[in-house]
């Protein structure tokens, strides 16, 4: 295999190396950079945006089982539409192998603060996993209703597909609640409250 890919979402892939015929073997190097925002597709309305390089081998029989290599992402800029969160600067480290995902990833609130997230999680269901996700001095706020820092850990362990265990502790300070000076007949609080 000799082969060169582009695409939308400044995809730009090379591929090299061998594959046998029964597909029983393979040994390939695929190389290349595209765009977080191909992922639009598949997790629409949150609109990822940054550059994504990767560097990866598979050796074996084809399958997640025999990929390894990196992916890392830069100027993650990441939006959540129901809470207004925007998440801006990130960076992300993911190492792949053995059928499992090693994750470094970190990134700035808009408003202030930052978060990280550490940790595994398997490439095939379940999709077992065991994370860290640590939340510093990050702000939260909808213009109407509040504004909150947040500080604390919170670890997700287990199947993401289910019966997975997510524990922690998340502690807020400064935190400021707006009440309308007209409630009108009813008051409706967020879901994302």
């Amino acid at each position: 295999v000799d082969a060169r890919m582009r695409g939308p979402g400044q995809i730009d892939a090379r591929a090299n190396g061998t594959v046998a015929q029964d597909m029983s073997n393979s040994n390939l190097a695929i190389t290349g950079s595209a765009q977080l925002g191909l992922a639009n597709a598949f997790i629409s309305p949150l609109h990822p945006q940054g550059g994504l390089r990767f560097d990866l081998r598979m050796q074996g029989r084809p399958g997640l089982d025999a990929l390894s290599g990196t992916v890392t992402a830069s100027q993650i800029r990441f939006v959540e539409p129901a809470t207004g969160v925007v998440l801006t600067g990130g960076q992300a480290n993911v190492r792949l192998a053995g059928g499992q995902a090693t994750i470094d990833a970190r990134s700035g609130v808009q408003a202030g603060g930052s978060v990280a997230a550490r940790g595994t999680v398997g490439l095939t269901a379940p999709f077992p996993a065991n994370l860290t996700i640590d939340v510093n001095g990050a702000v939260f706020r909808d213009p109407n209703l509040y504004t909150t820092t947040a500080n604390g850990r919170i670890a997700i362990t287990g199947p993401m597909t289910g019966g997975g265990l997510i524990a922690g502790d998340i502690g807020l300070s400064g935190t400021e609640i707006r009440v309308p000076t007209s409630l009108g007949g009813s008051v409706a609080i967020p879901e994302h409250l």
